[in-house]
């Protein structure tokens, strides 16, 4: 049965960004149904609408982002660890936390699979998925880190599915380093947070460990990050247009983003104790 949740406005403040501290949110946010616990990604279908997949059934919920109401269940699948969602014309693409890719085709009430895939890429969690039109693929963000080779565990790697022949392509399309986003952020004045180590040394502290990607109204690349509560945004080539910081006790574990037709940008998290999952509309702009 569906429950009507509280309905507030979330607005990320401006001028947070580089300021040396979490980005403040206003006071407010909508609560979810009980079904959306477990929210893990979200795609927004008009102004009014939003598609959800949570992590524990194969099911996508539509909900009313004005009130925060449950308006439509359609299953597709067996219980599973779902975690990416994207759609691209009738079709939706929901990856699966061990890198299994689905395409699903609407029918009647449910949803059939047309089509799966193993992702080939050396990463044993995945959570980040999202339709690039401009490019006919789809970004994939993989939340584990390949921590083979010298460097291994400061890469961030982003991979593409060629939506044309229908397979992932061999190579990543973009190659991110930890470290070198602190430094771009650090020389754009925005603070990175570090750490003490028990020998009184500074270090960086900036976790970033993907739970979702995003193409922003300007091209760029948004990337969200549960761990660390970190919103990051580059371009096409990987030069950082902003860090920002969202608040832990507002947004306790963000998973899913999307943005609104009008450029808004919604994020969902999944509950946070004994509460509801929540979703906050926060205008986005880019910064730098």
């Amino acid at each position: 049965m569906s429950r009507r949740g509280p309905f507030l406005l979330l607005a990320l403040l401006p001028g947070c960004s580089g300021c040396g501290a979490p980005s403040t949110l206003a006071s407010g946010r909508i609560a979810l149904a009980p079904e959306l616990r477990e929210v893990s990604a979200i795609v927004a279908i008009d102004a009014a609408q939003a598609v959800c997949v949570q992590d524990e059934v194969g099911v996508l919920f539509t909900v009313d982002i004005t009130d925060g109401r449950l308006r439509r269940q359609q299953p597709f699948g067996r219980a599973g660890d779902y975690e990416g969602l994207c759609r691209v014309g009738e079709q939706w693409f929901v990856l699966r936390s061990d890198g299994v890719l689905s395409c699903l085709q609407p029918d009647a009430d449910r949803l059939q699979v047309a089509g799966s895939w193993q992702l080939p890429w050396p990463h044993d969690e995945w959570e980040g998925l999202c339709h690039d039109p401009a490019s006919r693929r789809l970004l994939l963000a993989p939340k584990s880190v390949d921590g083979k080779g010298k460097n291994g565990r400061d890469r961030r790697p982003l991979y593409a599915f060629d939506l044309v022949e229908r397979r992932p392509e061999p190579a990543a399309f973009l190659e991110l380093s930890v470290q070198d986003l602190a430094e771009q952020a650090t020389a754009l004045g925005i603070a990175v947070p570090t750490k003490t180590t028990e020998r009184g040394k500074e270090r960086l502290d900036l976790q970033l460990l993907w739970s979702e990607i995003a193409i922003a109204p300007t091209g760029d690349l948004v990337l969200l990050s549960a761990a660390g509560h970190a919103l990051v945004t580059v371009d096409r080539t990987g030069r950082l247009r902003d860090l920002q910081f969202l608040d832990a006790s507002v947004l306790p574990q963000p998973e899913g983003m999307t943005f609104l037709t009008d450029g808004r940008l919604l994020i969902a998290s999944e509950a946070g104790g004994g509460g509801a999952a929540i979703a906050a509309i926060v205008p986005w702009s880019p910064r730098r």
